[in-house]
């Protein structure tokens, strides 16, 4: 049986983590979209850098719904950050 090499293991990790935080990034802006959408209110074609920002001037005058945000876009963020720190490390180990 061929066992692979422990840093190919190690790279198919990464990337097994990465793609992961890249996907539960991307459900998380989906799942904002959807609550604001309940609200009637659409945060349109925005990139990943203005998200953030977007949804902060959708709920800018709405107390409750800046509550239930703020944990959401706190996760998200966090979430992005992870899969740029992963992302930086494949690029740095590819080189």
């Amino acid at each position: 049986m061929h066992v692979k090499t422990l840093t190919s293991q190690n790279r198919r990790a990464l990337l097994t983590a990465r793609k992961l935080l890249q996907g539960k990034a991307i459900a998380t802006e989906n799942d904002i979209r959807a609550l604001l959408r309940n609200f009637g209110l659409k945060v349109g074609n925005v990139g990943v850098v203005k998200f953030e920002e977007r949804i902060r001037e959708l709920v800018d005058d709405m107390a409750d719904l800046q509550e239930v945000m703020d944990p959401l876009l706190t996760a998200r963020r966090k979430l992005r950050e992870e899969f740029s720190r992963l992302h930086k490390v494949l690029d740095i180990s590819q080189r």
